[in-house]
């Protein structure tokens, strides 16, 4: 399977010969409040490029990345899988659910709903998002998506420079718990991509905005992992 990460949405076009195109949170602004509040557009608004450019590359599957949306009175940290499922296009949301406190995320952001934290079935896939901060917090992990088995954890970022160690072990530990390989896309910085047996299937080196990185992973080291290690048994 072919993975492609980009940045921003304007570099979709370079990712056309991916299985699966992913992007960072909050890839068009940051957590200064100012921006936040400047940077909230709708959700119509936001998907519109995603959907034009799915709908022409039906084959690839889209994890948007997030931005601040105003989704009814409440501004919501919302990431979006697109993917097309018996010739439709199918739109699945995600909303963050654990906000970084140190940076004023809940400020003005609420908290997302816990039942879009699901499992997609898409295609012979099985695919959850997580945003960020989600990270730290095992128990959405352990007692919620384990038991539904996903074959892939997206998980857009914005993680500093100075804890991307962090970053990187959180995905580790999360791969090897979940019997899933984890994607980790991070804005600018360094992303990453885990095994469920401890397979180190992709790093970027480069702490610049590299354009477009593509990357192939192997699924069958999930199938693998899981027989020497079922998922009942990662607790």
């Amino acid at each position: 399977m072919k993975i492609g990460l980009i940045q921003t949405p304007d570099k979709l076009n370079l990712v056309s010969d991916v299985d699966l195109v992913v992007l960072p949170e909050f890839w068009g602004t940051n957590f200064e409040i100012n921006n936040i509040i400047e940077h909230t557009i709708t959700e119509d608004v936001f998907l519109k490029p995603f959907i034009d450019w799915q709908t022409r590359h039906p084959n690839v599957i889209v994890c948007t990345g997030s931005m601040p949306i105003q989704r009814g009175e409440f501004r919501k940290n919302t990431a979006y899988l697109i993917y097309t499922h018996e010739d439709q296009q199918q739109i699945k949301s995600y909303e963050k659910l654990h906000l970084f406190k140190p940076l004023n995320e809940h400020i003005l952001i609420t908290p997302g709903n816990i039942n879009l934290l699901r499992v997609h079935q898409v295609g012979n896939l099985r695919i959850a998002i997580v945003l960020c901060y989600d990270l730290r917090f095992s128990r959405i992990f352990d007692l919620i998506l384990r038991p539904l088995k996903p074959d892939i954890i997206i998980v857009p970022a914005q993680w500093p420079l100075e804890r991307i160690n962090l970053f990187r072990d959180f995905l580790r530990v999360r791969a090897a718990e979940t019997g899933s390989i984890v994607i980790g896309v991070n804005k600018i910085c360094l992303s990453f991509c885990f095994g469920p047996g401890n397979d180190d299937l992709f790093y970027n080196e480069s702490v610049h905005d590299p354009g477009t990185i593509k990357f192939d992973i192997d699924l069958n080291c999930i199938e693998k992992s899981r027989k020497f290690l079922p998922i009942d048994c990662r607790i």
